[in-house]
């Protein structure tokens, strides 16, 4: 008998090794990568009765120039109007224009498109990289995140990178059938067994709503979803509802962001002095109903909230019937399936299934609530979220135990306790929507999550704990403790880093540290040299935070940044004093395995030891 046991966990080696060498074979880099992209990437084309072709989204802006040009007067007496309170005619001049410009993409009550609209490439062979540079004259409007094109393509080939051309204005469930067709027709050209997909904003969506309704095909390696609408925007809200309040602050901001501008602009503007806008833009309602108030993608993007309240307000019960019953299906069936359907395609199909989100920032329309600008953060990621401006009580405990891991955000805004995926959904707080790109904590997450098998989980690395600051350039400064995980203080911390985060070689300058919720006081001597872009200094302070654990402190770093125009700059950034039980404790122990004996060493003998803890009571039994 006992022989027979042997055997049978000489079996169970060779499996080991017989996986080992399979999965060398299926890594994550020999995967292809199919990018899905947000609201409005594909571009449209119109086929007219004599079959010819004419591009009818895709914005050009000489276009919209020469428009704005030949309506420079009736703008102007806009304008003129608008100074005593009246913003009827400017929304007139613009909605009309707007709907004379966009007219080929509306839609039919019933969702169906009034024209022959489609995109123009949809195949996997017209649409990857390599065709659409080699075979098509590299046509920019048909390749998605160009960054991510050509980071991707660099590491696995031009050959491997996908880009979803799709009909936007469909509904997410029809886009995500769209999304299986071309997933088979990538498997079929490329040979591979499975795909790697990275989305964003509505591509998340896309994506997530794929995952709930096919994901048991496994056809799926990796996913991840950049800050996704799965749950919609709150900015639709604010339009429908005529409730426009600009946060005009919040925009210039995002315009900063977005730019990578490091010259700050915001301290130039009063906020109301752009208030217009909002009675500009509520007056605009009617017109953008009439361009995409039928597209059952706008109607995916409502929040469940208020869902019924808007559909009910601005959808004929009959005449928009089919409309009704697919966006009725995703946020009665989809939606609510989020977390168990992610969480199954990780236990049960073997996926990696990751989200990134932008937080702690208000919604450009005006719209209070926790957000990356544009997609509130509970409907990106499930996560729980004090009221905007506001954190969670001193007392706060997070609503899910999660094995005991902290899953409060360190400014005390987020609990990721009640996220779709506790373990593998990271918050950039300061991240603007969409501005992934010119984040370096960002690109390296998404590198190593996308092409390597080094990170599963937010515990998997220390350098990529779950809560992150943006460190987007226009920031300037960047700050952690150094013996603590970042956003975070405890007694061994010894002294404050500081880093550059500017990239046209501009020259920062600290002029002040302040804390505030303890006494910490950092020693501000030798501060008078400039700290090179990509350099870091530390700042020695002194304080006790034996007695404030779990309360939330303030750091605001002033500064000033040399070769700009930005007078003196100031970072509020956000610390948790905590007790420092390290969470990164098995990922160390394994990279440490890993170094002394190699990956496919401890691979085998990480195997090895769960495959005898299955045959141990058997040994026992035996034994006894």
């Amino acid at each position: 008998m006992k022989k027979t046991v042997s055997l049978i966990l000489v079996f169970a080696i060779v499996l080991c090794c017989s996986s080992v060498a399979f999965s060398a074979n299926g890594s994550s880099e020999d995967y292809p990568i199919i990018i899905v992209p947000g609201y409005g990437g594909s571009a449209l084309v119109k086929t007219n009765d004599d079959m010819t072709q004419e591009q009818v989204w895709g914005v050009d802006g000489d276009e919209i120039l020469s428009i704005v040009l030949s309506k420079i007067v009736q703008i102007g007496i806009g304008f003129g109007v608008l100074t005593v309170g009246n913003a009827d005619y400017l929304a007139d001049v613009v909605g009309k224009e707007a709907v004379k410009y966009l007219k080929d993409i509306r839609c039919n009550p019933d969702g169906s498109s009034k024209y022959n609209v489609t995109t123009k490439y949809k195949t996997a062979h017209e649409t990857s990289r390599e065709a659409l540079y080699k075979e098509y004259g590299n046509y920019e409007d048909y390749q998605f995140e160009k960054e991510f094109n050509a980071f991707f393509a660099e590491k696995i080939g031009d050959d491997k990178v996908f880009n979803f051309n799709h009909d936007f204005r469909n509904g997410a469930v029809k886009c995500a059938e769209n999304l299986d067709a071309y997933i088979q027709e990538v498997k079929a050209q490329t040979g591979c067994e499975k795909v790697n997909i990275y989305s964003i904003s509505h591509g998340g969506q896309v994506t997530g709503t794929y995952l709930t309704i096919y994901g048991e095909k496994c056809d799926v390696n990796k996913a991840i979803m950049t800050v996704p609408a799965l749950c919609g925007s709150s900015t639709l809200y604010d339009l429908f509802s005529k409730n426009i309040k600009f946060d005009e602050l919040n925009l210039l901001y995002f315009i900063e962001n977005g730019t990578i501008n490091e010259t700050d602009l915001h301290w130039l503007v009063e906020a109301q002095q752009l208030g217009f806008l909002d009675k500009v833009f509520n007056k605009l309602v009617p017109y953008l109903f009439d361009i995409a108030g039928y597209w059952g993608s706008v109607w995916d993007f409502m929040p469940s909230d208020i869902y019924d309240e808007m559909k009910e307000k601005w959808l004929d019960p009959v005449a928009s019937a089919e409309i009704i019953k697919q966006s009725d299906y995703m946020h009665y069936e989809i939606m609510p399936q989020f977390s168990s359907s992610f969480q199954k395609c990780i236990d049960d199909y073997g996926m990696q299934v990751s989200i990134i989100a932008g937080v702690d920032i208000n919604t450009t329309t005006g719209c209070p609530i926790n957000s990356d600008g544009i997609i509130f953060t509970a409907g990106a990621t499930g996560a729980t979220c004090a009221e905007y401006g506001k954190r969670f009580p001193d007392n706060y405990t997070q609503k899910n135990s999660c094995g005991g891991k902290n899953k409060i955000s360190p400014s005390m805004t987020i609990d990721a306790s009640t996220s779709y995926l506790p373990d593998n959904t990271w918050f950039m707080s300061g991240m603007f929507h969409g501005m992934m790109v010119w984040e370096d904590f960002g690109l390296n997450l998404i590198n190593k999550l996308m092409l390597t098998d080094e990170i599963k989980d937010v515990y998997s690395d220390p350098g990529f704990p779950q809560f992150h600051t943006s460190s987007n350039p226009s920031y300037s400064v960047f700050a952690k403790f150094d013996n603590s995980i970042e956003g975070f203080i405890s007694a061994d911390d010894k002294s404050l880093v500081l880093s550059n985060l500017t990239k046209e070689n501009n020259d920062l300058y600290i002029l002040n540290i302040e804390s505030n919720g303890i006494d910490l006081r950092f020693d501000l001597n030798g501060l008078g040299k400039p700290i090179k872009e990509n350099e870091s200094i530390s700042v020695g302070f002194s304080g006790d935070t034996s007695s404030a654990t779990s309360k939330v402190i303030e750091i605001a770093v002033t500064y000033a940044v040399k070769g700009t125009t930005t007078p003196l700059g100031q970072r509020v950034m956000y610390f948790t004093v905590t007790d420092f039980e390290n969470d990164f404790d098995n990922s160390s122990q394994l990279k440490e395995l890993e170094k002394n004996f190699g990956i496919f060493t401890s691979l085998l003998s990480a195997f090895i030891l769960r495959i005898f803890s299955l045959f141990k009571p058997i040994i026992q039994l035996i034994n006894y």
